[in-house]
């Protein structure tokens, strides 16, 4: 009975029930059974995914298959497999990727063979290391050669692209001083919190401006984005393996909004204006109002809009990512908007030195109210291009960030 509410939980973590790509030989056509417990790697990195399915195989005929799921005290994703055989078979493995709906090919991890004894535990499973052959990548740049300058230091950070943190082993950071390449590295997970951290060895003197540049090895090419400030050298380095620096690349993004009928809390995500958005709505707009009264000029950061239609409608708008606000809030309702790219909970997408009975109301996900617990209500997260009224007694600086 233990054993099947721990499945059952782990399994009501993942996402929707995925049927077995490979169907294992029937109960009982071999005298034994056993359990193969493992985590699944590809190239060394352990994958975190409800849709990888592990097969169990002894030549060509499947003993068992099971998807990955994720399980909720350790927040790994565990295959979980019921093996027929008997004592000395050899058992090889197959990985097939639902959401790719095909088998990988791939190097499987070495065969084991069967036992009842079986293999790996819930706290102490086995490791499936997939691999395939172009499992390194070599860097895009080449920098200066070591010496070239009479000092080196170390710059480490994770990647974001429009402010949306990056976990991938395919993106490349190039440091330089103008044209000339003085270090890069390609992103890798760091075992301890998981993130993806560029390790980069940078030459130079003090005093050397160096920028950034980025280079998805997926893609084949540099990525066209703004880059994030330039920064000088220092022997000191920047960043460490628990609190690197971020590198956020910022590129044109499309802000897509559905309208109803009636007024919209809304909030831009990109930077635009009040005309063009009037213009990209056309005969369906009536009003759109800030809290000042008729809106015009640029859209601001940060700033609610109420949009109100005459018909349900959707409409898009492109243009730099807006980032982060900050504004002030007094007395009374105050309308605010979040300009993040993804939604965030409350504590992560504002700052602001909330004192007990403060409440943050939506338009359609009811409300949040602060207490000595923090924040207590039906609103959980703040959604991009969302409009809410920050109520409080007192004048406050509200701080909006970018759904990091």
């Amino acid at each position: 009975m233990k054993r099947i509410v721990i499945l059952l939980v782990a399994c009501l973590t993942s996402g929707m029930v995925l049927a077995n790509h490979w169907t294992p030989v029937p109960e009982g056509w071999y005298s034994q059974s056993t359990t193969i417990r493992g985590v699944i790697l590809i190239n060394g990195i352990e994958q975190y995914s409800d849709q990888l399915e592990l097969g169990i195989f002894c030549g060509d005929e499947c003993r068992g298959s099971a998807i990955a799921a994720e399980f909720f005290i350790t927040h790994r994703y565990i295959a979980d497999v019921n093996v027929y055989g008997e004592n000395g078979h050899q058992l090889s493995f197959r990985l097939y990727d639902h959401s790719q709906g095909k088998e990988l090919e791939l190097t499987p991890p070495e065969n084991v063979v069967f036992t009842e004894d079986g293999y790996g535990e819930w706290l102490d499973p086995c490791v499936f290391n997939f691999t395939s052959s172009s499992a390194v990548i070599t860097n895009h740049w080449t920098p200066i050669p070591e010496g070239w300058y009479s000092q080196s230091t170390t710059i480490r950070g994770v990647i974001l692209i429009n402010g949306v943190e990056q976990y991938s082993d395919q993106l490349e950071l190039g440091i330089f001083c103008g044209d000339e390449c003085r270090g890069s590295a390609i992103a890798a997970e760091f075992f301890i919190t998981h993130r993806y951290i560029a390790d980069v060895n940078v030459y130079g003197e003090n005093g050397h401006q160096l920028s950034f540049r980025l280079y998805d090895h997926s893609q084949g090419k540099e990525l066209e984005l703004t880059p994030p400030e330039s920064v000088v050298f220092t022997e000191d380095g920047y960043g460490e393996w628990l609190e690197p620096c971020e590198f956020n690349f910022v590129g044109v993004v499309t802000q897509t909004t559905e309208l109803a009928t009636g007024w919209t809390w809304w909030a831009p995500t990109v930077a635009t204006t009040i005309e063009t958005i009037e213009e990209t709505i056309g005969t369906s707009l009536v009003s759109i109002q800030s809290e000042q009264g008729p809106a015009s000029g640029d859209a601001t950061g940060g700033v609610m809009y109420k949009i109100k239609t005459n018909a349900a409608i959707t409409f898009s708008l492109s243009g730099m990512p807006m980032g982060g606000a900050t504004i002030a809030i007094g007395p009374g309702a105050n309308w605010f908007g979040f300009t993040g790219a993804q939604p965030s909970a409350i504590t992560d997408a504002i700052s602001v030195a909330a004192t007990v009975g403060d409440k943050i109301i939506s338009q359609n996900e009811g409300f949040a109210i602060y207490t000595n617990s923090g924040w207590q209500g039906t609103l959980g997260q703040l959604q991009p291009g969302c409009g809410y009224q920050y109520i409080t007694n007192e004048n406050k600086t509200l701080v909006i960030g970018a759904g990091n």
